[in-house]
């Protein structure tokens, strides 16, 4: 899908913004590929369960470091397709993809799952075990209640197969970003210094 970047940046008020933009959006989509990368990771040394399961044998610590990983990887993928301050969010087409239906479905999840999972608390998203009131009783005999803590499923929001797709589609779009940087680039000759590549760094140079 060819794209005509100074187009694009005429549709704005200040063209520049949307180069700062795709700048930031090449820098988030590296992020989301790197926590990605160390999702994998935990993931082939300790799997994934998709629901609570009491056998899970992975530390309490390690589950959350997962989390992280996970949570990481959705919030810098999500960041590009918002607005912010000023700048406006990307869309597929917007940097010249037009990407299939479960490339797009998996897209949706990301972003829905970023809203209400990830940077968000929705109730209807992240099912939980409620606490339960344990009956003690003190040394001394004394009648005790302690409240428990609420258990959240050790499963993530992605699995495996999940992620590696995720990965695919995050390396897809860091190189469609820096392909509209490059078309964009001459618009901006003398703020980065006159001497700039035209090649897309993520692509061999032609012999």
């Amino acid at each position: 899908m060819k794209i005509d970047a100074s187009a694009l940046a005429d549709q704005l008020p200040n063209k520049d913004k949307l180069f700062v933009r795709l700048c930031l959006a090449h820098n988030d989509f590296r992020e989301a590929y790197h926590a990605s990368d160390l999702l994998l990771d935990w993931i082939s040394e300790n799997g994934t369960p998709r629901h609570f399961d009491p056998k899970f044998v992975a530390p309490a610590s390690s589950v959350l470091t997962r989390s992280c990983f996970e949570t990481s990887m959705a919030v810098t993928y999500a960041r590009p397709f918002n607005r912010a301050n000023g700048l406006p969010e990307l869309g597929f087409r917007r940097i010249g993809l037009d990407p299939k239906k479960s490339t797009k479905e998996l897209h949706e999840k990301i972003i829905e799952s970023r809203k209400g999972y990830f940077a968000h608390s929705d109730p209807e998203v992240r099912r939980f075990f409620r606490p339960t009131i344990e009956p003690l009783q003190s040394a001394s005999g004394e009648q005790l209640a302690r409240l428990s803590n609420p258990v959240f499923p050790h499963g993530g929001a992605f699995d495996e197969v999940q992620v590696n797709l995720i990965q695919v589609v995050v390396f897809e779009l860091q190189n469609a970003v820096r392909k509209v940087m490059v078309e964009m680039a001459e618009a901006f000759r003398s703020e980065l210094g006159g001497l700039i590549s035209l090649i897309p760094q993520d692509e061999p140079k032609s012999e």
